[in-house]
């Protein structure tokens, strides 16, 4: 069902975006830390 992998995808994406956002107050003194690989 596609409603069902579009939920998926969001749930994904709210989880990604927490954890970044948890590595970024963790990282904040160094922002530049998150983006030396691109």
């Amino acid at each position: 069902n596609a409603t069902d992998e579009y939920q998926m995808m969001i749930q994904q994406a709210e989880l990604r975006y927490r954890n970044l956002k948890a590595q970024g107050d963790i990282n904040a003194t160094n922002p530049d830390s998150c983006f030396d690989e691109g």
